[in-house]
């Protein structure tokens, strides 16, 4: 086995114990995947991540990361916890801030291999020891865009919804939407300092 395929394996089965402890602890609802309020946390959740998506895909793509950030900062609470108290904060920053802020949250759902030691840097920089997760593809190009500290909280919230069995189509939307708003935001960041350079 590679060194890229072991950390994926290494970075898949600490997910799945992050997953299952979130489960056991009542974040992500009950042992048997029910609301443990009886009043429909699943469907509740799943309704939150859904009225998120008008706001975030009416704007264009480049525009996204902002609503994307608040539209999971007001979704499932009982699943992202302070995931979304992160979100919800790093929506009103500016972009440096605003992945030093996501990476510091994303810190305390990842393992220790996962740490961005500079958040702004690419997420293509970290991937060897922190790959995306199973059914998570990333373009090398978003990667080489994407800064770190939104690429490793997208893992972390990718693992609780996981951990919580409310990961579906409307929250792959907003992470998708996160990922390549923040990947673009990036590319135009990259492509400013180039032609400041050249002048």
């Amino acid at each position: 086995m590679n060194a890229a395929a072991l950390a994926s394996a290494l970075l898949a089965a600490w997910l799945s114990v992050v997953g299952c402890a979130t489960t056991a602890s009542g974040r992500g609802g009950s042992a048997g995947g029910g609301d443990p309020t009886g009043e429909g946390g699943v469907a509740t959740c799943g309704d939150q991540l859904r009225a998120a998506l008008p706001a975030v895909e009416s704007v264009a793509p480049i525009r996204r990361v902002r609503p994307a950030l608040a539209g999971l900062g007001a979704s499932c609470p009982e699943v992202l916890g302070a995931l979304g108290e992160a979100a919800r904060i790093a929506s009103e920053l500016d972009r440096d801030d605003r992945a030093a802020a996501l990476a510091a949250a994303a810190a305390d759902a990842l393992p220790p291999a996962c740490a961005a030691p500079v958040p702004t840097a690419p997420a293509a920089s970290i991937t060897w020891s922190c790959p995306p997760p199973g059914g998570m593809v990333l373009a090398d190009q978003l990667l080489a865009d994407l800064d770190a500290g939104t690429y490793l909280f997208a893992i972390a919230v990718r693992a609780r919804l996981d951990g919580g069995n409310k990961f579906d189509d409307s929250a792959k939307r907003l992470l998708d939407s996160l990922l390549l708003g923040a990947a673009l935001e990036g590319e135009q960041a990259r492509q400013a300092t180039t032609d400041s350079a050249s002048q």
